[in-house]
């Protein structure tokens, strides 16, 4: 019986090794996928609150905003991936392609590669409610689920080995 608890002790080590290993070789893949939803999310016009929390809308732009975006757009200097009327953060598409995956063993996180500036545009943006870089709970779900269906691999793997 010892020998038993002992050999299942060490499978679960096995296992455990294994799920950290699969894990840290897919998490910059996984953040990258997880980017693309939340620079897709942004540009179709939605934010996120706080972590975990529901898409909404972005407010609605004023309309000297807009005005100033018609006249930029007839300049060529507004991102294809927008137009005057939409308030998607993407007036010059900087700020979502200077969107960056960092992954460590603690997870992965968003951020904002520099210049400072990009913190400045942030919280401008929250303070205009137009809160973007939180994940919501719809994608955190999906997350898990890709993280799940990792895990579950490695165990039917190594259960198909054993």
């Amino acid at each position: 019986m010892a020998k038993d608890i002992k050999s299942l002790v060490s499978d679960l080590k096995l296992l455990q090794k294994k799920l950290e290993t699969v894990i840290a070789r897919e998490l910059p893949k996984i953040g990258e996928d997880l980017k693309e939803q939340v620079v897709e999310r942004i540009q179709d016009g939605y934010g996120v609150s706080k972590d975990g929390g529901k898409k909404a809308k972005f407010n609605k732009l004023k309309d000297s905003t807009i005005k100033s975006r018609e006249y930029k757009k007839k300049k060529g200097k507004l991102s294809d991936n927008t137009s005057p009327e939409i308030s998607n953060q993407t007036e010059t598409g900087r700020m979502v392609e200077d969107m960056v995956v960092k992954t460590s063993k603690k997870g992965l996180e968003l951020t904002l590669k520099p210049p400072k500036d990009r913190e400045e545009v942030a919280e401008h943006n929250v303070q205009k409610g137009r809160i973007a870089y939180n994940i919501s709970g719809e994608e955190l779900k999906e997350l898990n689920n890709t993280i799940q269906d990792l895990a579950d691999k490695v165990v039917k793997d190594i259960l198909k080995n054993s």
